[in-house]
């Protein structure tokens, strides 16, 4: 719902969905990698970024790859114009993989959608303890969001009549997510 209300209010080109107790790199002062991010930016619908990933104390650090399409929400950058163009919102009530049905209904209804990996880490994402995705006795509310999301996904592809590579990818991902909840 606040996800939804953010999006009606925005007003900048971008859209960002910046989790609370994670933070952005700043964008160094220097003008070359400025002119060169807005470079990228001006010719892209979608952005995926590079991230740091904080768990336990431990940090590891991943570019963005070309071609890649990222499922964490908070990686991704769309075009403000073609979400409210599209109107895309979040599933009401999805607790547990909402990013990958609102990456996955922008990338299949924006037809031609011109997508942009910016390698350098600009996002700090920490997995805490009691966290959402770490809380206990959630099991079965995960396995129905995650299902859900897949039949959404097959949904929303054959009702765009195509079918990309990574649909099938990220069907596989997800039917393995929930096979490996389901036997926790």
């Amino acid at each position: 719902v606040a996800r939804n209300a953010g999006i009606g209010m925005a007003k900048g080109d971008w859209l960002w969905f910046v989790d609370a107790d994670d933070f952005v790199e700043p964008i160094d002062k220097s003008l070359i990698e400025r002119e060169d991010l807005l470079k990228q930016l001006d010719n892209a619908d979608f952005v995926n970024l590079g991230f740091v990933w904080e768990e336990n104390g431990k940090t590891d650090c991943f570019g963005a790859g070309e071609g890649e399409i990222p499922y964490n929400l908070w990686r991704c950058m769309f075009r403000r114009e073609l979400v409210q163009k599209h109107k895309l919102r979040f599933t009401v009530g999805r607790k547990y993989a909402e990013d990958q049905e609102f990456i996955v209904r922008f990338l299949l209804s924006v037809h031609g959608c011109r997508v942009a990996a910016i390698p350098q880490i600009r996002y700090h994402y920490t997995l805490r303890p009691g966290s959402a995705m770490t809380r206990k006795g959630v099991k079965r509310k995960k396995v129905i969001d995650m299902l859900n999301v897949v039949l959404s996904m097959w949904t929303c592809a054959i009702s765009h009549g195509h079918f990309p590579k990574w649909i099938w990818h990220e069907t596989k991902r997800m039917l393995k997510c929930v096979y490996v909840i389901s036997q926790e």
